[in-house]
């Protein structure tokens, strides 16, 4: 961080019952991107981000109740 060209987005699986969903959110709280995984893998997602615009956006991964949100900065 910050991105040029993708970004590795990777979590840990911390419920083995409920899928993980990922969300690209911009700063006016529009989601970009969706994404749901299968709840028994750790994963690893390589997202491209050269369709962006320069800026500061928001990664969410949730599963079940826990939810993570970082920044993500686009050059």
């Amino acid at each position: 961080n910050p991105a040029e060209q993708q970004v590795a987005i990777t979590f840990r699986r911390r419920d083995e019952l409920s899928p993980t969903s990922l969300r690209i959110i911009d700063m006016q709280g529009l989601t970009l991107h969706t994404t749901i995984i299968a709840p028994e893998a750790d994963a690893r997602i390589d997202y491209p981000v050269n369709s962006l615009r320069k800026g500061v956006y928001l990664i969410e991964v949730r599963q079940g109740t826990s939810r993570e949100v970082k920044r993500l900065i686009v050059k």
